[in-house]
């Protein structure tokens, strides 16, 4: 199971390919790969046509082909256009290999060859300058040895591509089942298409969610006994599954061979033989294990010693061995923990309250079809009561807050509850094109202010903190531009707006861009200044508001989106009392996410409560308990003060299947330590942080010019090596605080310039002036300063302090410095240096790379290739240079603040229930995983003496065995549809009456067993129960115990009938009469043995 060895594989054969499967034409002819798609094997190809990820008739279609051989898989794509002029094309250098290519045209693909129907894939994006961007299991770092070219026509544009089959792990021999999925990204229309036409085009993940894969099959050759090896990690379950179909007219003795090994040792094998009867199937699953993270798994099936199938598939772990030892495999992992010595004497302040929560369970509705549906407890006044008893502060506004079908005030006031109130202002009477009007706007702001009194006014009894809200940044710099393109001709104050940008920020020039996918830099930098200003402004006007009337309630700041954006954090701490920001993990151990994010709104804000939003839910990836705490832990060493927890699943919500609504549900396991962090956090001091040395410049005004969220690559790749990596302390500044002198530069020994294409005029100054006053400055971009926020050419200033003259671009491998050859994949430069420079490090061609540059009475640091990206984190030579260079700018390393972890011990063990299951039903949730541990199958049934009268069982006149039937087909659940996303039906789960009259149900076990409890999940009323046992179905003997009468609900309950019999067949259940006119509705019932 995957709790115990990490991945479960399957491998199903079959003879005949599978009927909904694409095959993928095997050929003998090589392409050439030019973009010229003429070449004789794409006649031979199998061609798909792409559809409309939205409604509608697309104006842009996109045909795609696909063939293999024995190396390669072969694929294009032919991309019409109707304007072709402005296709987008920000990435046009092969250098720039896995940035944001996203952002411009592309096609994308995403590639399962596990056919895991899982994440867990390889993606590739291809731009129109056949640029590319490939990454596996979400790890950028890794390389494909991909080949492409694109080309451009009058009315459309080709990509041509081959891939070796072995960057997958094997080579099909015919009969291997794939998963992908192939998408498009067109621009100009604004058109998303994939070979699916299930998705939605607003749903986040569209392209890589596994519901809109297509199967896919490679050619294979006919056999009488085929084989068709249809996955090797399905749903995630550790095990080989191989259904064998024979065609003959005779049985077929069959041999499978399995074998695990990883560095020549082997890890597991097994031998199964078996006979398949004339032309029928079977099927076989083989458990096993595997002890590393790579690994290669043999299969071999044999007739007679005669081969039919054998193939090594060599595998890269979809989860890693090593998580189920502490050590983390999605996440940094501190491997020398401390906790107790990194504390100073001071507790933290506001985090004795609780922690801010996304409260997902006030939505009893869904709630209770779901815990109808997957047979769980579900009470409205317990989900109260678990918000009270883990000091969790739910998120309300208006709605929940005024709703008297929620009746929140009174289960707050009940229990104890203290909420957040989030103001609103939906209802304003402007224009607006998203759900919220433009906040900026007098009338909105009027609107949510008078929102937010009335409530403060009505509910503060029950009110701790306003939030002020969720992603409001991004969704007003959205609705500013939406507004303003397609309705300022009856909105004069957006065109009042976009002379405002204008005039004070865009050089007369610059206004509101044109779109969300403008790529005019100087109008996104101006309008994200005046949006920050204005933002500033309405957080202030709530702050102010609410310290004036109710000074006891906490403010807390608007929630960004979580990659870090180039936002004027120094002027929030004085509007708020808590800052808040969403953590998004990297999807790679290499990548240090939410230290990253967290350190930087706290160095710049200077804020004393940083309460992030952690997600380590489901929604980013699936983490195992130290995987959660690693990430909290992450936080908090890098100046988290209190935690703020979104822990809906994210992930099932969005396949609309095994949907499991929150933590509570789907990951206990991951929940128990989500919720001992908070206990933890109530009693734990400040950590004591360590004087920086040196800053690391945040430029927010190139951020800015990224159209349309900035991509903050080389800051966090900087934060990643000089800190978590060898452990220096450093702050983090930004160009505002530069600009308006809120930061001495001369207390820093250093000054790290990650990335600063565009930077104004002052800024530029005044870092030049620190440079010749003595300081030290270290630019790894190298287009540092090329542009003034207005456009202004300023490369003279990059040549004065750095003492180099950028000539071209130019493609290199390595630099060679003192030994070490340093990769540098990012975009690198030819460039000439002045007399007063040292060329401390060369690229291959002996070209100048890292350039000293002495200034005045400080030092410049240059590199024409940038260090600061994500493919070159962990890579131990580039973390030798950086460890020297620290040690010669006199900045200290290896601070013991970058091994804070949370203390071990929150990390409990997960009790699981006495016994075993015998109606065969239960499931024990883990990770999100459903396993079942506990069960026995005793192939038995059940009957009714009455049969249900609203909503029948399946087989209500007679027995119903276990598998099929409603009160014990819980298993059945996590693969079906979702009932409260509407993907099945209520009646499918549950069987309900509305006859008063008492009846009775009747299990047969098929042999005499110890029986310890019934459980009974059930909604309605519950009448009295008393249960009977027997041997031979004759004579009965009445229990002792019994489960007494209940009022009726409309949640969803479990009640149990404890001690029932030592030794016993059968188990009937009487149930007696019930009040008039109330219903019992029945979702499940288990039935245990000791």
């Amino acid at each position: 199971m995957k709790a115990i060895f990490g991945i479960i594989f399957y491998l199903v054969v079959v003879s005949a390919l599978n009927a909904s499967a694409i095959i993928i034409p095997k050929t003998s002819l090589k392409p050439v790969i030019d973009g010229n798609l003429t070449d004789a094997v794409w006649e031979d190809s199998k061609k798909l046509e792409l559809y409309n990820s939205s409604v509608g008739k697309l104006i842009n279609k996109t045909e795609a082909f696909v063939a293999y051989d024995n190396q390669n898989l072969y694929l294009a794509f032919k991309c019409y256009e109707s304007q072709m002029d402005k296709i987008s094309k920000t990435w046009n250098h092969v250098e720039e290999r896995d940035n944001g290519i996203w952002a411009d045209d592309c096609v994308e693909l995403f590639i399962d060859p596990l056919a895991s129907k899982t994440e867990s894939v390889y993606q590739f994006i291809i731009n129109s300058s056949a640029v590319i961007f490939d990454s596996r299991h979400g790890e950028v770092n890794w390389d494909s040895d991909i080949e492409v070219s694109t080309m451009y026509y009058d009315k459309y544009w080709t990509v041509e591509l081959s891939i070796p089959l072995l960057n997958f792990g094997f080579v099909p021999e015919g009969g291997e089942m794939w998963r992908m999925n192939f998408g498009r990204d067109e621009k100009p229309a604004k058109e998303r298409s994939g070979l699916s036409a299930t998705g939605r085009v607003d749903e986040t993940g569209w392209y890589v969610n596994p519901v809109n894969f297509a199967d896919f099959q490679f050619e294979s050759k006919k056999e009488k006994v085929g084989i068709s090896v249809e996955s090797l990690a399905e749903n995630g379950d550790s095990k080989v599954k191989l259904k064998l179909k024979n065609k003959k007219a005779k049985k077929a003795s069959l041999e499978i061979s399995l074998n695990v090994s990883s560095e020549g040792k082997n890890a597991y094998s097994d031998v199964q033989k078996i006979a398949v009867d004339p032309n029928s199937e079977c099927t076989i699953s083989i458990p096993y294990k595997y002890a590393s993270d790579y690994y290669a798994l043999d299969l071999k099936v044999s007739e007679n010693d005669r081969k039919i199938y054998s193939n090594q598939f060599n595998i890269y772990a979809l989860v890693s061995v090593s998580a189920g030892k502490g050590e983390a495999s999605k996440v940094w992992h501190v491997t020398d923990p401390l906790y107790e010595e990194l504390l100073s004497d001071e507790p933290l302040n506001l985090a004795k309250n609780g922690a801010i929560y996304w409260f997902v369970e006030r939505d009893f509705t869904g709630m209770r079809q779901f815990a109808m549906q997957y047979g769980f407890r579900y009470s409205y006044d317990e989900a109260y009561q678990i918000l009270a008893a883990n000091d969790l502060l739910p998120i309300g506004n208006f709605h929940t807050f005024g709703a008297t079908h929620y009746d929140s005030m009174t289960y707050d006031r009940k229990h104890g509850v203290k909420e957040l109130y989030s103001p609103d202002w939906r209802w304003a009477p402007v224009p607006k094109v998203g759900l919220y009007p433009f906040l900026m706007d007098p009338v909105s702001k009027k609107t949510m202010m008078e929102d937010l009194r009335n409530a403060l006014t009505k509910y503060h009894d029950v009110i701790w903190a306003v939030y002020i809200g969720d992603e409001l940044y991004t969704y007003m710099a959205n609705e500013g531009i939406d507004v303003f393109a397609q309705k300022k001709d009856e909105y004069p104050f957006i065109v009042e707006v976009d002379r405002q940008v204008k005039e004070q920020f865009g050089n007369g020039k610059y206004g509101i861009p044109s779109s969300k996918n403008g790529k005019d830099p100087l109008s996104w930098m101006a309008y994200r200044k005046w949006l920050n200003r204005e933002m500033d402004k309405v957080q202030a006007e709530i702050y102010a508001a609410v310290k004036k009337d109710w000074p006891d309630i906490t403010v807390i700041s608007d929630d960004p989106i979580a990659a870090a954006q180039p936002y004027d954090f120094s002027r929030w701490k004085n509007n708020c009392d808590i800052i808040t920001h969403q953590l998004y993990p990297g999807g790679s151990p290499q990548r240090v996410s939410f230290g990253y994010v967290t350190k930087l709104v706290k160095d710049i804000s200077g804020t004393e409560e940083f309460w992030p939003c952690m997600h380590v839910e489901e929604y980013a990836n699936s983490f195992n308990p130290q995987e959660v705490l690693d990430l909290i832990s992450e936080s908090f060493r890098n100046g988290a003060t209190g935690i703020h927890y979104y822990l809906k699943d994210t992930i099932g919500v969005r396949n609309e299947s095994k949907y499991m609504r929150t933590e509570f549900y789907g990951a206990p396991d991951r929940w128990q330590v989500e919720m001992a962090a908070i206990e933890n956090c109530k009693t734990m001091r400040k950590l004591n942080f360590p004087e920086p040395d040196f800053a690391i410049l945040f430029s927010c005004d190139s951020y800015s010019a990224m159209p349309p969220e900035s991509r903050t690559e080389n800051a966090e790749s900087a934060y990643t090596v000089l800190g978590q990596r060898i452990g220096s302390w450093f702050k983090f500044i930004n160009d505002y605080q530069i600009d308006r002198n809120e930061v001495d530069l001369n207390k820093f020994k250093a000054i790290y310039i990650p990335y600063a294409r565009y930077e104004g005029a002052s800024v530029v100054n005044k870092i030049k002036e620190y440079v010749l006053n003595g300081g030290t400055v270290i630019s790894g971009d190298p287009e540092v300063f090329a542009f003034d926020t207005n456009g202004t050419d300023t490369s003279s200033v990059r040549n004065a302090i750095f003492g180099v003259k950028m000539v071209d671009s130019c493609k290199v491998k390595n630099i060679q410095y003192n030994g070490l050859s340093l990769p540098a994949t990012g975009r690198a430069f030819n460039i000439e240096t002045d007399r007063d420079s040292e060329v401390i490090a060369a690229f291959d061609n002996q070209k100048p790379a890292i350039v000293l540059h002495k200034f005045g009475k400080g030092k410049a640091y240059y590199f024409a290739s940038n260090p600061f990206i994500y493919k070159l984190l962990g890579n131990k030579e580039w973390t030798i240079f950086f460890q020297d260079l620290q040690k010669k700018l006199g900045l200290q390393v290896d601070h013991k603040i970058w091994r804070f972890n949370l203390p071990q011990d929150l990390i409990k063990p997960m009790p699981q229930p006495a016994g075993k299951c015998l109606t065969n039903n239960h499931i024990l949730w883990r990770q999100f995983a459903p396993l079942a541990t506990c069960n026995l199958d005793t192939k038995g049934s059940y009957w009714y003496s009455t049969a249900p009268d609203e909503i029948a069982d399946c087989n209500a006149e007679g027995k119903i065995v276990f598998e099929n039937g409603k009160l014990t087909n819980r298993q059945k659940a996590p693969k079906a549809g979702n009932v409260d996303c509407g993907k099945s039906k209520l009646d499918d789960w549950v069987v309900k009456y509305t006859n008063e009259k008492p009846f009775e149900i009747t299990f047969d076990f098929n042999d005499s067993c110890d029986l310890s409890r019934a459980v009974i999940f059930y909604s309605g009323q519950m009448p009295e129960v008393t249960a009977s046992t027997s041997t031979d179905n004759k004579n009965w003997k009445v229990c002792d115990n019994l489960i007494n009468k209940t009022s009726f609900t409309e949640d969803v309950f479990d009640v149990k009938l404890e001690q029932i019999s030592k030794k016993a067949r059968y188990l009937k259940l009487n149930f007696g009469s019930r009040d008039k006119g109330n219903s019992l509705t029945l979702a499940e019932i288990e039935v245990w043995t000791k």
